[in-house]
C-alpha cells in the first residue's frame, strides 16, 4: 500500500479507502503472490475486475505504467 500512495491503482480513479491487494491471475487459476500479479484496487475496481469488466491485460499495463513501482533502496553507508 505504501508503494503505491494509498491509491486505487485504476488512473481514473482517486479512491483511498478500504484498498485491497488484488491477483490479477488468480491463484486458483495458477496465479502467484508475485509482485507483478499483484494490484492495490478500490472495492469498485475490485468488483470491476472480478466480473471481467477490467481485463488482465488492462490491470497489467497499470502496473507496468508505475515506473516507481516497489523500488526501495536503502542507503547504507557502513560496508
Amino acid at each position: 500500500m505504501n508503494a503505491v500512495w494509498y491509491r486505487c491503482e485504476n488512473p481514473g480513479c482517486n479512491y483511498t479507502q478500504y484498498l485491497e491487494v488484488y491477483h490479477i491471475m488468480p491463484r486458483g487459476k495458477g496465479g502467484t503472490n508475485s509482485l507483478d500479479n499483484l494490484v492495490v484496487l478500490c472495492p469498485p475496481c475490485r468488483f470491476a475486475a472480478y466480473s471481467a469488466e477490467l481485463t488482465e491485460d488492462k490491470l497489467h499495463s497499470w502496473i507496468k505504467e508505475r515506473v516507481e513501482r516497489f523500488k526501495f533502496t536503502i542507503d547504507w553507508p557502513y560496508k
